[in-house]
């Protein structure tokens, strides 16, 4: 629907960049990368639209053509500096070539322009505890979270970082607001287990498998990763 819109649109305005932009989105989003691409390129090769640059971008981006991606999207910035979600998209492509310093780097240049993305602070998060910035990482999550983002998967996180400082009540807290208890034992037996106390992640373990006996595949699996690390321990 929204492509007939914009086609009907632009046999009335032909030039109009911004409708010709949209149809490019509406091409990306319906699936149709090679000729959302086509459509960015052809708003490129007249004009200095820092938007349809950040559109190639992102099609990049999902191809998995991480340097064209970033070509693109320092481009897009270049033309205009204000682009929040560009910053954003420069800062995944560092996370996945793991620069997490640089990812960091352009996550807090887009949250200095739109500081209400929850999604850029969840990422941002992530780099901050990749780096052991455990207190940064934590008020990452705590700011996203206050903005309703994704709350599920920021709980998560943020309990996996309480875990790492070795929190356990605290991430217990946190994964209890993710899921339910059975999930939060698994996740806190998994990080005694890390940690290397076996008799607690054991514990966790069973605790997991009591209150979901049915369908808790994955608290039988760690408990006998810990039973498997006790027989070796023995050895």
């Amino acid at each position: 629907m929204a492509l007939l819109q914009y086609e009907n649109s632009l046999k009335k305005n032909n030039g109009d960049i911004g409708i010709r932009y949209k149809k490019g989105i509406a091409l990306m989003r319906a699936g149709n990368l090679q000729d959302a691409q086509k459509q960015f390129l052809s708003i490129t090769e007249k004009d200095d639209y820092a938007l349809a640059y950040e559109g190639l971008g992102r099609i990049s981006l999902k191809e998995k053509q991480f340097h064209m991606a970033k070509t693109y999207f320092e481009k897009a910035v270049s033309l205009d500096p204000l682009l929040w979600r560009t910053y954003g998209y420069l800062g995944d492509i560092a996370t996945f070539a793991k620069d997490y310093p640089t990812s960091v780097t352009h996550y807090r240049t887009s949250l200095t322009i739109n500081p209400g993305s929850g999604y850029i602070l969840n990422n941002l998060g992530y780099s901050l505890f990749v780096l052991k910035q455990y207190e940064a990482s934590i008020d990452a999550y705590y700011k996203a979270i206050e903005l309703n983002y994704d709350s599920s998967k920021v709980y998560n996180n943020l309990g996996t970082v309480f875990l790492k400082m070795e929190r356990y009540d605290r991430a217990f807290e946190v994964f209890l607001k993710s899921g339910s208890k059975a999930v939060a034992y698994n996740n806190l037996g998994v990080g005694y287990l890390t940690a290397g106390n076996i008799d607690e992640a054991e514990k966790c373990f069973q605790k997991a498998i009591e209150l979901s006996p049915h369908f808790y595949l994955l608290a039988h699996e760690n408990l006998q990763k810990c039973q498997l690390m006790k027989k070796m321990t023995f050895k």
